[in-house]
């Protein structure tokens, strides 16, 4: 039984550092050339990580706060990556519009561009911090 929960544990740790490493290359890539679809890796990336610290307690043993701080970067990306699909439809449907309704798109594309710049600030600001 002992042996068994080893490899389960190793198992976990590894997987563990995989999650991790690949979540911090998926960041570098983002903070190079930031884009819609970097965003959007990241936060898969850790999304992931973080299902796998919550299922493995035991792989953050070491870093108790990790966990957290991965919350924390998903909800920063998320805020990011929300504002681009909306800002994505938003460009859908003024394809689509009226003049009338081209007037009132753009003023919530301004408002909801303005609400991207500033979760990309506070990412920056979270990612400054973090390293």
């Amino acid at each position: 039984m002992n042996e068994t929960a080893g490899t389960i544990g190793d198992w976990a740790v590894d997987a563990c550092e995989r999650a991790r490493a690949h979540m911090e290359r998926a960041l570098r890539r983002f903070e190079k050339k930031p884009s819609a679809k970097r965003v959007h890796r990241a936060r898969k990336a850790a999304a992931r990580l973080l299902a796998i610290l919550e299922d493995f307690p035991a792989c953050v043993d070491e870093e108790p706060a990790l966990a957290p701080r991965v919350r924390a970067l998903r909800k920063w990306l998320g805020k990011v990556r929300d504002a681009d699909v909306h800002l994505q439809r938003l460009r859908a449907y003024r394809a689509a519009s009226t003049l009338e309704e081209r007037e009132a798109i753009e003023r919530l594309r301004s408002a909801v561009a303005r609400r991207k710049r500033k979760a990309e600030n506070r990412l920056d600001a979270f990612l400054r911090v973090s390293q």
